[in-house]
């Protein structure tokens, strides 16, 4: 888990149509377990979601995909979302405690007949403040922007958290022998003529461990 250090999408935040990955999110490192899945809760000032997602990939290029309900105060329909996106994990620090992933995607919104369609961009950032065998303590930063390119709706109320065109994320990833990550998270939507915090939790666990190439002696 050395050599890499995962955005959100796919947040990661699952009050909006995003997935995260890789150890920019405080997750475990592609490199080593190229197959990861997680289950992620959010609770703002606006209502909550639940999500779960899965990625695959390496540190050089990843793939997410993730799908997630979300409801709203004074709004009596929940909305589901799926979003996909893909990233690369670049390595910005000589000794590669500090990595930066940037991802592009795309998202779909679909509630009572109604639905938003979009493109979203961003990335994130993270340093191995500890990494040893056992466990790995890495704080994380997160910008994503999204826009709209489909859109059916025609209730205003839902111009709010989940449809704010900008958000921020700041958390902090726990990872166990590079497989099970707990990440708690702060996050600022912004946009559309007002800001939403949020705080979210995570719990990822990678799959197919990788075998280290060994030299015979």
């Amino acid at each position: 888990m050395g050599r890499a250090l995962f955005l959100c999408i796919v947040a990661a935040v699952c009050t909006r149509d995003e997935v995260s990955a890789q150890i920019c999110d405080g997750r475990g490192a592609f490199n080593v377990t190229p197959v990861q899945l997680e289950l992620r809760g959010a609770s703002t000032t606006d209502g909550m979601a639940v999500g779960a997602s899965a990625g695959f990939g390496s540190d050089q290029l990843f793939a997410a995909g993730s799908i997630s309900r979300r409801t709203q105060s004074g709004v009596d329909d929940p909305e589901y979302g799926f979003a996909g996106i893909v990233g690369t994990d670049q390595p910005i620090s000589p000794d590669n405690r500090f990595h930066a992933c940037p991802i592009a995607g795309i998202f779909y919104t679909g509630w009572s007949g109604s639905m938003r369609l979009g493109v979203m961009a961003g990335g994130s950032a993270g340093m191995l403040a500890r990494n040893d065998t056992t466990l790995a303590v890495i704080p994380t930063l997160g910008l994503s922007f999204r826009t709209t390119i489909g859109d059916t709706a025609i209730e205003s109320r839902r111009a709010s958290l989940f449809h704010r065109p900008g958000i921020v994320t700041f958390g902090v990833g726990l990872v166990v022998r590079n497989r099970v990550s707990f990440q708690p998270a702060a996050s600022l939507a912004f946009g559309g003529g007002g800001a939403t915090p949020g705080l979210h939790v995570a719990v990822s666990y990678n799959l197919a461990r990788r075998q280290e190439n060994r030299r015979a002696p």
